[in-house]
């Protein structure tokens, strides 16, 4: 079961490394890089489960990084402003989009393929607006 492995992971990787109780959010996202990584060498030793690995985690560090800025007292007139929801709705479609592309260079075939896959379907948008 899914939430069994979660919770494996959570109790025996990432809570012993310091889990989310850290004073510094690089240090919080290396816990992540650390759990991603066993994760896609838990699934294959593949070098593009070990780049996924990497990609997930790391994408988790500048996420990190900018909440806790944005939470800082000086940046506490942003996030009371009334575009801070703007602001939110555009790093989560990025987040997405960038989550995607790890996938498909996990589970697609490589950095190539990704993109590959992504050029191609902007290429194809393209022409389909074009014609």
């Amino acid at each position: 079961r899914a939430s069994s492995y979660n919770r494996w992971l959570v109790r025996y990787i990432y809570v012993p490394l310091g889990g989310s109780s850290s004073k510094s959010s690089v240090w919080t996202g290396l816990n992540f890089v650390c759990v991603f990584i066993f994760v896609a060498l838990w699934h294959d030793m593949t070098f593009n489960l070990l780049f996924w690995g990497v990609l997930m985690g790391g994408y988790v560090v500048p996420q990190l990084a900018v909440q806790s800025f944005i939470h800082s007292e000086k940046m506490k007139w942003f996030y009371e402003s009334w575009y801070f929801r703007f602001f939110k709705g555009t790093a989560a479609a990025t987040n997405i989009s960038i989550l995607m592309f790890a996938n498909l260079v996990g589970y697609g075939g490589g950095i190539e393929n990704a993109g590959f896959l992504v050029a191609s379907i902007f290429l194809y948008r393209i022409l389909d607006c074009l014609l």
